[in-house]
């Protein structure tokens, strides 16, 4: 699944019919995505909105989170996530929602936040408190929007965003995510599989392994001359890696399963198809005995980027598939080449998202989205389309841009980032 993409899907369970969640990824950062959820809950015939972050182990009210992020009255909360206030079923559900609450100041909701986050001890000190909420909402939440308390206005619409996307589908105003289109998907190439097993590693094996060993020195209270060898274990790395290589089996982060078969000797005894065959093979991250039947089935969006016919028999039939001959994968931009695009891409006649935007101006205008990130709105949405489509087809920003008009949900997204496939298309016209 892609990072910085909001996801709308419908639960089976009819006490949480509906969860809106991201997977983010701050920039230039070596760190696991912070998975951020809202969900509908249905609690006694009552519905209400309720959100979910990292390393906090409670369900979170969203009036909680929009007034610890600086957004107080319940009209500019409202006004974040409908902007136009017309729809009464809609303005209902958030009424419940932020009524269920009794904390109505930043302090207050920054204060219970860092009562209730996870990996810190149960103090009295409030301030001690809000220092710690603050370095939660900065550091954790939708990291990829910013790290900095300067950026708490930008973390607010974007979630009155995704609110918006989930109360539409809820509604049945919009159609939930298609979980098999082939535009939201991210192939792990090899340097993104080392990257995260080295990162994972370095933090784990490197780092906190050398923390305790100094830990226990300190606590003897005896002078010690320690050696940076005794200290820091200098094969970890090593050995870690080694080890996927050797065996196939990938990663260990929490929460997410150990993938299999990642590393494999390349075929080379049957012939130079097979082996060009072998190279381009893609693995889905679902196991062989899993019964389900969707998944594994051709998608109208694979058309000139999956082969239609070559997947094994039997359990893995879907599961394993081979990249067509003529596709490619985009390798990404740079973080600066990423700044650099999004101030040439500025030239096209569309506002600059401004967080002290009135929220009546955003009605009826097309989003501009770069990597997740909301960056302009516009009035013309396909003169802004035609025109980053004509630079790129003279060579003025890369290639590999891909440049999207979702009607259905008034968006204009624009990615850079490396994983994406691509298919060759003949312009005409």
């Amino acid at each position: 699944m892609a990072f910085n993409f909001v996801y709308t899907f419908k639960n089976k369970n009819y006490k949480n019919p509906w969860v809106s969640e991201i997977r983010s990824m701050p920039k230039g950062v070596a760190s696991l995505p912070a998975i951020f959820k809202i969900m509908i809950k249905i609690d006694r015939g009552v519905t209400i909105v309720l959100c979910r972050m990292k390393y906090v182990e409670k369900d979170l009210n969203i009036g909680l989170l929009f007034r610890a992020l600086g957004i107080q009255s319940d009209l500019d909360i409202l006004r974040c996530i409908c902007y136009d206030l017309s729809d009464p079923t809609m303005l209902e559900i958030l009424r419940n929602s932020l009524e269920t609450t009794e904390l109505t100041t930043t302090d207050q909701c920054l204060k219970f936040l860092g009562r209730i986050a996870k990996g810190t001890e149960d103090t009295e000190d409030e301030q001690k408190n809000m220092r710690k909420a603050r370095n939660l909402l900065e550091k954790t939440l939708l990291p990829h929007i910013g790290t900095d308390s300067e950026s708490f206005k930008r973390k607010a619409y974007f979630i009155g965003y995704m609110i918006h996307k989930l109360l539409k589908a809820h509604l049945g105003q919009a159609n939930e995510d298609d979980r098999d289109h082939y535009g939201k998907k991210r192939l792990d190439m090899t340097g993104t599989l080392l990257i995260s097993l080295f990162k994972e590693q370095f933090r784990k094996k490197f780092v906190d392994d050398a923390k305790a060993s100094l830990q226990r020195e300190i606590n003897r209270g005896k002078r010690v001359e320690l050696k940076i060898d005794d200290t820091f274990d200098s094969t970890a790395i090593t050995k870690t890696i080694k080890y996927a290589l050797s065996t196939g089996n990938w990663g260990k982060n929490k929460g997410e399963p150990v993938k299999t078969g990642v590393a494999q000797v390349l075929k080379r005894d049957t012939s130079y198809f097979a082996t060009l065959s072998h190279l381009r093979r893609v693995v889905a991250p679902i196991k062989a005995s899993s019964k389900s039947s969707k998944p594994r089935m051709l998608h109208n969006t694979h058309f000139g980027m999956i082969c239609p016919s070559e997947t094994p028999e039997g359990q893995k039939i879907g599961i394993v598939k081979n990249i067509s001959l003529m596709a490619n994968i985009t390798r990404g931009m740079l973080d600066e080449d990423n700044d650099r695009f999004e101030r040439d891409i500025s030239r096209a006649k569309f506002s600059t998202f401004d967080v002290n935007i009135d929220p009546s101006a955003i009605i009826n205008k097309t989003k501009i989205m770069l990597n997740g990130s909301w960056i302009g709105i516009t009035e013309n949405p396909a003169s802004v389309v035609g025109w980053l489509r004509q630079v790129r087809k003279e060579g003025d920003i890369p290639y590999e841009v891909s440049i999207v008009r979702d009607i259905g949900q008034s968006e204009i997204k624009i990615y850079t980032d490396s994983g994406r496939c691509m298919r060759p298309l003949i312009v005409v016209g």
